[in-house]
């Protein structure tokens, strides 16, 4: 009997070692993207409520715009209510509805 691997064993080895480190990789850096989705929508989301809190309890709030480098935020303000609509740059759409 022989002891040892031969090297086609070694070689296979490795190659499916190899692989197995390329997709903990790849995971790694999709797990990385997510986040920084996340924390762009979170700052998105505070941004709009905190305006749209400030514009309901403003008694002169009108229309306006404001740019940030990830999103949009649009409103609008009327006597009654206050709309604030938020674009991201991912494509991301939604609208906060606030009333006087």
């Amino acid at each position: 009997m022989r002891q040892g691997f031969s090297l086609v064993e070694v070689i296979v080895a490795m190659v499916l070692l190899s692989i197995a480190l390329l997709a903990v990789a790849g995971s790694g850096m999709l797990a990385a993207e997510m986040l920084r989705r996340a924390e762009a929508a979170d700052d998105m989301t505070e941004s709009a409520m905190t305006l749209l809190d400030s514009l309901v309890m403003s008694e002169r709030a009108g229309n306006g715009v404001v740019k940030r480098p990830d999103y949009l935020l649009e409103w609008s303000a009327a006597d009654s209510a206050v709309v604030v609509d938020v674009r991201g740059r991912d494509g991301s759409v939604f609208q906060l509805r606030g009333l006087r």
